[in-house]
């Protein structure tokens, strides 16, 4: 039937574009890596400078750091509370237009401050491109998920396609699926938009 095949394709490019989005988004994370360790290389070299250009030079309180999450580049803030290895998380609930206010930040020379809003404006692009990147993962994971193709992905991965699967596998529409598609009746329509969860 119509409705079948045009669904079967519509999984079958969803699926497709999932695919290439894993590689496109490792390659996004990769970069943004790079640009978040830079920025906490920076600091630490801002406070480096700090030690030795200062005679007074009083310990910095605050480190940041980054790792890479599943979709999202992770960055957290550290208080150290002495020269020792103990140190106590900074919430970051408190941020606000994708920045943490220094009002987070306590018992800091000025020099550090300046260190820290310095950093934090560039992390804001970071985590503004977080934002947008789990959005798309969130929406593109969806549409996948209303046609009904997460089954198929998950049974075709590092399987081999067997000839009872085949007739569900469409490459390329043919002649006959082309000229299906254009006695494409509302009927068809309808009943397609119903098989998707889509009201008519």
């Amino acid at each position: 039937m119509i409705v079948d095949r045009c669904l079967n394709m519509l999984i079958q490019e969803f699926n497709r574009l999932d695919a290439a989005r894993s590689d496109e988004f490792d390659a996004i994370l990769r970069y943004m890596m790079v640009i978040s360790e830079n920025i906490v290389d920076e600091f630490k070299q801002y406070r480096e400078d700090d030690k030795h250009s200062d005679s007074r030079f009083r310990f910095w309180t605050h480190v940041p750091s980054v790792e890479r999450g599943a979709s999202s580049v992770v960055i957290r803030w550290r208080k150290y509370q002495g020269r020792g290895r103990r140190s106590d998380p900074v919430a970051t609930s408190a941020v606000k237009d994708y920045k943490m206010p220094i009002s987070q930040f306590h018992g800091c020379t000025r020099v550090e401050k300046k260190a820290i809003v310095l950093a934090e404006s560039r992390f804001s692009q970071i985590r503004r491109l977080n934002e947008h990147l789990l959005a798309i993962n969130k929406a593109q994971n969806a549409l996948v998920d209303v046609v009904g193709g997460r089954d198929v992905r998950e049974r075709d991965y590092g399987q081999e396609v067997t000839k009872s699967d085949q007739s569900f596998m469409i490459n390329e529409p043919d002649i006959e699926q082309l000229s299906y598609l254009e006695n494409f009746s509302e009927a068809d329509r309808i009943a397609f938009r119903k098989k998707i969860g889509v009201s008519p």
